[in-house]
């Protein structure tokens, strides 16, 4: 719980790691590796200049975090979901 309390105290400027950007995605660091490899888009723009390592800045985490929760709930359907498959048998 220690570790979740310093990310939300975390300044703008800050860098983070895999470890705090899976606590503030409420993920595990496994998978944010191998979304990074995979999906990048997926993640918010990391940092380059740290070579091989994977780093974030907090402030662009947090702008990013944002800008998903606008488009998320502008691209939910409101009508329910159509099944697909054979249909039951009455």
């Amino acid at each position: 719980m220690d570790v979740v309390v310093n990310v939300h105290r975390l300044h703008d400027d800050q860098v983070i790691g895999t470890n705090e950007l899976a606590v503030l995605l409420h993920t595990t660091p496994a998978q944010i590796y191998k979304l990074s490899s995979t999906e990048p888009h997926r993640l918010p723009p990391r940092l380059k200049v740290f070579g091989r390592k994977l780093a974030w800045r907090m402030g662009a985490c947090r702008q990013w975090l944002r800008s998903q929760d606008g488009s998320t709930q502008e691209a939910e359907p409101a009508a329910t979901p159509t099944r697909l498959g054979r249909p039951r048998s009455a």
